[in-house]
């Protein structure tokens, strides 16, 4: 896992990242490099999270070609970069070659299968009969996940997609199919025709809807654009590119470049962020979680209770339209007491913290950024986690006159030994 964070005012933004990678399930290394320039003559710079590839190729590397040739180039607005960055990635010109992006069709429709077969055994538990009857009900069971799962990709595709899906039909049908007879085994022999095209019809579907099987990397492009006096930053989730697109999705909810007149201070946290938002909003995710579940059911039960006790104090039974009238006053008061915790929470906890980020100078704003990424680094280290957050953390400010500035910065290598490497870095 990761964390990532983003600490900016009207002055300037700060990006801080960990340098954990977790390998198998539970070996961690504390050497990678998730934070980067994007341009070496402009105000932009580039995290990355999730997985650190995208088609068999290392992100580092793929930035590090774009950063060269984009040079100079510049554009009004921070989304220009994204877009630009974007297209380089797509066009016939970009380091992912036709057939690494061939690669990313099949691997997507390996992924869909052995996803399908995994549910397929889960949903089968422990049913204990014969091995054909097993067969024939795991097929059934695999049809009924083919038609709910196809109908959710295409419920997450435009219209436009319908086109595009036809055609990678065209082009890979029998490609996936082998795939899907290979994964599936028995149980393919056991389906249908109607629902062997409906998973086909699926998996062409798949390549153009949000709906994502599979681990998927976070791009997050922060600075400035020409045109625009106050930080900005975008984010995507992208699973591979592929043809002339990719699949990928902009994620509203972690983007704040609407341009300066919507622009507003803040802490945008990414990848593992539990700990940043109960430093922000004073609770933690995954108790406000627990609490809105066990009340959900808590109050239900009061009711339930006290209408007993009042049936057996009055000696009558509780009429069906009193007791539905009571539920309705408690899920009110129940939705109100959360409703009062967020609006606590906001003035309370966040606002307080929002108004001090508004006049923190540049240093400040790193500390506070890598301040965050420490506390989730210091509870994996304390607890029985996995330590999948930790060492040392790279920490830059962007602001629109310095542009790119490194705070903190590891190196693999030692650079007194290494002064070719410094004097080819700033050739470009």
């Amino acid at each position: 896992m990761t964390t990532e964070v983003a600490v900016m005012n009207r002055s300037a933004i700060s990006l801080a990242a960990d340098s954990a990678v977790t390998i198998g399930g539970d070996k961690v290394y504390n050497t990678v490099n998730k934070l980067f320039m994007l341009s070496k003559h402009h105000p932009v710079g580039v995290m990355i999270y999730g997985l650190a590839d995208v088609n068999g190729i290392p992100w580092e590397t793929l930035i590090k070609i774009y950063r060269k040739r984009l040079g100079e180039r510049s554009f009004p607005t921070l989304k220009g970069y994204a877009d630009d960055f974007l297209d380089f990635l797509i066009s016939d010109d970009s380091p992912i070659s036709k057939h690494q992006k061939e690669i990313f069709f099949f691997s997507c429709a390996q992924n869909i299968c052995n996803e399908l077969l995994k549910a397929t055994s889960q949903a089968l538990g422990n049913e204990a009969v014969d091995y054909t009857v097993i067969t024939d009900r795991a097929a059934e069971i695999a049809a009924q996940i083919i038609n709910e799962t196809t109908s959710e990709i295409k419920n997450c595709c435009t219209a436009e997609s319908i086109k595009f899906a036809s055609d990678i039909n065209d082009k890979y049908s029998d490609k996936f199919h082998s795939i899907a007879t290979s994964t599936l085994e028995l149980i393919y022999n056991k389906l249908k025709p109607e629902v062997v095209e409906t998973l086909i019809d699926g998996i062409c579907h798949y390549f153009y809807s949000d709906y994502t099987i599979g681990d998927t990397s976070g791009i997050v492009i922060a600075g400035f654009g020409d045109e625009e006096l106050f930080p900005q930053i975008t984010t995507y989730r992208i699973q591979g590119f592929f043809d002339e697109t990719g699949k990928l999705f902009r994620q509203d909810n972690l983007s704040a470049d609407e341009g300066d007149i919507k622009f507003k201070d803040q802490v945008i946290p990414f990848a593992m962020d539990d700990m940043i938002h109960t430093f922000m909003s004073g609770v933690d995710p995954l108790v406000k979680q627990f609490l809105l579940q066990r009340g959900g059911t808590a109050f239900p039960t009061v009711i339930e209770e006290s209408c007993k006790h009042l049936q057996k104090a009055l000696g009558k039974e509780v009429p069906d339209h009193i007791k539905q009238e009571l539920m309705k006053i408690a899920s009110e008061q129940y939705d109100s007491m959360f409703n009062d915790l967020d609006e606590y929470t906001r003035y309370n906890q966040i606002r307080p913290v929002t108004e001090m980020l508004r006049s923190l100078p540049k240093d400040e704003l790193a500390e506070m950024a890598e301040t965050l990424v420490s506390l989730i680094a210091f509870r994996k280290k304390v607890t029985k986690d996995t330590e999948s957050v930790g060492g040392p953390i790279d920490v830059a400010v962007i602001t629109k006159g310095d542009g790119f500035v490194w705070i903190k910065r590891k190196h693999y290598f030692d650079p007194k030994l290494n002064q070719h490497f410094l004097s080819n870095y700033n050739k470009y």
